[in-house]
C-alpha cells in the first residue's frame, strides 16, 4: 500500500508531462493528471483485491473513460482531451517492449505468450474506451428525450 502512495506523485507528474507535451490546454492539465491518477489507483487497488488482470485494466480504464467524458462535459472540451493523454499510465509499454525484444532475440515462444497477453491487454481497454463512451452518449440521449 505503501508503495502504491509512492507511485501516484510521479504517476500525477507524468500524465501531467504527457499532457503538456499533447499540448493540453494549460487549464485542464491538472485535470488529466488527476484523472489519469484516479485511474491508475483503480487499477493498483483491483490487482491489490487480486482481481484477474484483464478485468484491472478493463475496470481501470473504464473509471478513466467515464471521467475524461465528464471532464469533457464540465470543463466544455472535448473528451479526447483528457483520454488520450490519462490512459498514457496504463498502456502496456514494458510488455510491448519484451515482446518484440524476446522476438528480435529468437525466443520465439515466449515472445509469443507476451505478445497474445500484451494484445488482450490492449483489447481489454479498448473495450472499456468503447463501453464508457457508448454509456456516456446513450444517456445524453436519454436526458435530451425528456
Amino acid at each position: 500500500m505503501t508503495e502504491l502512495l509512492l507511485h501516484l506523485p510521479f504517476c500525477f507528474a507524468g500524465v501531467c508531462a504527457f499532457a503538456y507535451l499533447f499540448r493540453a490546454p494549460r487549464r485542464l492539465i491538472a485535470v488529466c493528471g488527476a484523472i489519469g491518477t484516479l485511474g491508475y489507483a483503480l487499477y493498483s487497488a483491483l490487482t491489490l483485491l487480486a482481481l484477474p488482470e484483464l478485468l484491472c485494466f478493463f475496470a481501470a480504464t473504464l473509471g478513466i473513460s467515464l471521467m475524461s467524458e465528464a471532464g469533457a462535459i464540465i470543463w466544455k472540451s472535448p473528451a479526447l482531451v483528457f483520454l488520450s493523454t490519462s490512459i498514457f499510465v496504463l498502456v502496456p509499454g514494458l510488455d510491448l517492449y519484451r515482446t518484440v525484444s524476446l522476438l528480435v532475440f529468437g525466443d520465439f515462444q515466449a515472445g509469443a505468450q507476451t505478445g497474445v497477453r500484451t494484445v488482450l491487454i490492449i483489447g481489454a481497454m479498448a473495450m472499456a474506451v468503447a463501453v464508457g463512451t457508448f454509456a456516456v452518449q446513450g444517456v445524453k440521449r436519454l436526458v435530451r428525450r425528456q
